[in-house]
């Protein structure tokens, strides 16, 4: 037992300390890349009795649509609410969207059992690269206002 003491207390560090390393993918200031775009969708009805809306995000490319999440909001009565949610307008409607490898989202909505005619909507779309995840690990990416102070930090 003496023997271990004696070796880890004879370690010692020679030589002169190295060089800083590169900045790594988070940025200077842990910046996550996180982008948010402000949209009004216009929905067109489909015959089987939803609405449609495909929009073009910048952001959301085919090399990271798979590794990046893609949260989805859009305001009522003065809150950002994330998709997909139920009962939004009545009971019983729905909406949702899906993520393309294009680019593009497409927002569903369907009227459920009442005839809200939805033609339009004022959405925004935030990505999310795999690295943001992992750098704010304790985030809750469903909560606008816990997005929205990361988007914020990164204006900075």
């Amino acid at each position: 037992m003496m023997a271990i003491a004696i070796a880890f207390s004879s370690c010692t560090k020679d030589g002169a300390t190295g060089p800083q390393g590169a900045t790594g993918a988070n940025g200077t200031n842990g910046s996550a890349n996180v982008s948010s775009n402000f949209v009004v969708a216009y929905f067109a009805l489909q015959s089987n009795g939803s609405y449609l809306s495909t929009i073009s995000v910048p952001a959301l490319t085919s090399s990271n649509y798979l590794n990046s999440n893609v949260s989805v909001y859009f305001t009522l009565s003065g809150y950002q609410i994330a998709m997909p949610c139920s009962s939004v307008y009545s009971n019983g409607d729905a909406l949702d969207y899906g993520i393309s490898s294009n680019g593009n989202i497409t927002i569903f909505y369907n009227e459920g059992s009442t005839n809200y005619a939805l033609s339009s909507l004022a959405v925004e779309v935030v990505v999310i690269p795999e690295y943001a995840i992992e750098a704010h690990p304790h985030t809750n990416w469903n909560d606008y206002s816990q997005v929205k102070a990361i988007i914020n930090s990164e204006a900075k």
